[in-house]
């Protein structure tokens, strides 16, 4: 009775840890996708010139990519505990320093407002687009004038309405 439960056990330990590594290769892929369209859409920004903000950004993203799938490889070829949970650490601040990154690099955000006005229609203030009546700077006034929506609270124009 004794060594069929080592052997339960045994394989219970097993699975669990292949469901754990499963689950861990799934979330690098799902990082490695999400954050490989981040740096498109924000790669883009460098055919309008070079500009240090951007290229921060996506060297930015490339490490947390590489920190991602590195984490388990540093579990094999790293002895000492103290330096795994270090490098842990600095992947978990990196990791959720990358939500607020948008907000601090304004040549960041004018990416993403460019995309998204794009994308939807919802252009922020400021843009410039291109649009049936010519060029236009996106503001209260073009808006209305236009007969776009305006959002006076999120300062953005709704050119699909």
């Amino acid at each position: 009775m004794q060594i069929v439960m080592k052997k339960i056990f045994s394989l219970t330990k097993t699975l669990s840890i292949v469901i754990f590594l499963g689950l861990y290769i799934f979330f690098c892929f799902f990082i490695t996708a999400f954050l490989s369209m981040s740096i498109l859409t924000v790669g883009f920004g460098l055919r309008n010139g070079f500009d240090w903000q951007i290229v921060i950004y996506l060297i930015y993203l490339a490490l947390i990519i590489l920190g991602s799938w590195a984490i388990p490889l540093s579990f094999f070829f790293i002895r000492k505990k103290i330096i795994k949970i270090s490098i842990i650490f600095v992947y978990l601040i990196l990791f959720i320093s990358y939500f607020y990154t948008y907000s601090l690099l304004p040549s960041v955000k004018k990416q993403y407002d460019i995309d998204t006005c794009l994308d939807i229609g919802i252009c922020s203030e400021g843009l410039e687009i291109n649009t049936e009546y010519g060029r236009i700077k996106i503001n209260k006034e073009n808006c209305v004038k236009y007969g776009w929506k305006w959002d006076e609270t999120r300062k953005w124009c709704n050119t699909r309405n």
